[in-house]
């Protein structure tokens, strides 16, 4: 009885501390793993509103020479608007009025749609176009090359991020047929 006594309430206190010491411990994990969760969706959520690392790029419809904008990514792409510069014709010594601007309020995942540029070379075995594109989420440029290979246009798409005068290719695709550079 003098155990308990003597000891009994501070072994009570101590197991009590120990508790309350496992129990803050359980609660900070459990509340980080929520707080990450928060973290996450916040980001998802931001991401939705300015398009997160989403952007467009153009390609060419074979057999109806006509281009197409074609969305890449997980989120939307809002606000894009872009402008064309053709450099068969671009002649930067004449003064010339820029191409007209396109615009596109809102680009879903998995959005195509046709440009309302025109896309005439039938005595050109070569053409080469830049698209400078804003968005919500920033700028991107992309060179598109097109060569004809046994009477069909074949294409070389590089599509780079713009972060002031920094650039980093995002997105590269040729197609099957399209010729190594050089040839």
């Amino acid at each position: 009885m003098s155990f308990i006594s003597n000891w009994g309430p501070t072994t009570l206190i101590f197991v009590g501390v120990v508790f309350t010491a496992i129990g803050g411990v359980w609660s900070q994990i459990n509340q980080s793993k929520h707080d990450s969760k928060v973290i996450e969706l916040q980001g998802k959520t931001i991401n939705n509103i300015t398009g997160g690392d989403s952007f467009c790029y153009v390609d060419l419809v074979k057999g109806v020479n006509a281009f197409i904008l074609i969305h890449k990514g997980e989120y939307p792409v809002y606000d894009l608007e872009m402008q064309v510069v053709d450099l068969q014709t671009f002649n930067p010594t004449a003064p010339t009025l820029p191409t007209p601007l396109n615009r596109v309020p809102i680009a879903y995942p998995n959005y195509a749609a046709g440009l309302n540029y025109p896309f005439i070379y039938t005595n050109s075995n070569e053409a080469q176009f830049n698209f400078f594109m804003q968005a919500r989420n920033g700028g991107h440029t992309q060179v598109l090359k097109m060569k004809k290979v046994n009477g069909e246009w074949e294409t070389h798409i590089t599509v780079s991020r713009t972060d002031g005068p920094s650039s980093e290719v995002i997105f590269e695709h040729i197609s099957p047929h399209y010729p190594p550079e050089g040839n």
